[in-house]
């Protein structure tokens, strides 16, 4: 995508905040670990890396068709292309899971708990954090740039700071970061 290797990476680096955020919530919850903890991870992967293809496909779409237009035009697009799709992927894989809360075996229940937050959490970040990383990486190539991933990092704080819903959704995320 785009020529960028970084590209492929987002679903990793999406369902790692993920992952991330959801043993800082599960650990206040006092929710514990147990068995199933491991395929949380998986299931998170999956589905994310599928609503981040997604997302990134719509981009490259609204890319394609409008090549002159800024990332914020694409990033802004690309939301509305996939942001209700992806709204009933979770609320319909959430209810799935959500069942599960009511059986009489405990670890289902905290498996439940956990793989619903997640989901939750997870089509979150993509829907808010996502739009800016793309524009990031895009606004990156345009300039033909061999920026290093310390500069990518550093190129999103800034532009949180030229836009104030780009900085409260970064500071956010660094929140929630530090306090998982």
């Amino acid at each position: 995508f785009f020529g960028r290797v970084a590209m492929g990476l987002l679903p990793f680096a999406t369902s790692a905040l993920t992952m991330i955020w959801l043993g800082g919530i599960l650990a206040y919850l006092d929710v514990p670990l147990n068995v199933l903890s491991g395929v949380t991870v998986v299931l998170v992967f999956i589905i994310g890396a599928m609503e981040c293809a997604h997302f990134i496909n719509a981009y490259q779409r609204s890319y394609r068709g409008r090549p002159d237009a800024n990332a914020s035009f694409h990033a802004a697009n690309s939301l509305r292309q996939v942001f209700w799709p992806i709204f009933f992927a979770t609320v319909t894989t959430v209810l799935g899971f959500l069942f599960n809360i009511f059986t009489s075996v405990t670890f289902l229940e905290d498996f439940a708990v956990a793989i619903c937050l997640a989901i939750t959490i997870n089509s979150l970040i993509i829907c808010l954090l996502l739009p800016l990383l793309l524009e990031v990486f895009i606004k990156n190539d345009k300039k033909k740039s061999k920026k290093g991933v310390f500069s990518v990092v550093a190129d999103i704080v800034l532009k949180a700071h030229k836009k104030m819903h780009s900085k409260s959704i970064i500071v956010v995320v660094v929140i929630f970061s530090i306090i998982s």
